[in-house]
């Protein structure tokens, strides 16, 4: 059993990079070669999306975000503004070229999903996320250090 308990956190590590490089190689013939979670987040969100909520649901430092969007905004997928009633925020929104993308993006998450889950029964499934939000609440009590993880593609 001490063996299982030591491998958690390479499992997840080894699992994370492989689920991302096959997502990565999949969306290669976008323009873009990362932060398709971020998009996401955006579509997801309510019409005042902001960079502070983007990063607090990713668990994304400050520095990164605007990094991040700073890229976004480069290759045309994002558009900031200043929100009106509270300058302290900035609202972030999809470009029309985004849009178009996010069902490439969206069917390719669902392709890697059945991918990965190939081999698993429906219970499986259901259990192995049931078990992961036990883990990320029981995670999220204790104490810790705030880390980031930085996925991009190696060169």
């Amino acid at each position: 059993m001490k063996e299982r308990e030591h491998r958690l956190g390479r499992q997840f590590g080894v699992l994370t990079k492989l689920y991302f490089g096959v997502i990565n190689k999949r969306l290669e013939k976008l323009d873009i070669d990362r932060a398709f979670f971020v998009l996401i987040t955006i579509n997801e969100s309510n019409a005042n999306c902001t960079q502070q909520y983007i990063a607090d649901t990713l668990q994304v430092d400050k520095v990164s975000m605007v990094k991040t969007l700073d890229y976004l905004s480069e290759m045309g997928y994002t558009i900031r503004q200043r929100n009106k009633t509270d300058r302290r925020k900035i609202n972030v929104r999809l470009t029309a070229k985004a849009k178009k993308k996010m069902k490439l993006i969206y069917d390719t998450l669902e392709e890697t999903y059945k991918d990965t889950t190939s081999g698993l029964t429906k219970e499986q499934k259901e259990e192995f996320f049931d078990t992961m939000e036990i883990m990320v609440r029981n995670l999220n009590r204790m104490p810790s250090k705030k880390i980031t993880l930085r996925v991009k593609s190696a060169k």
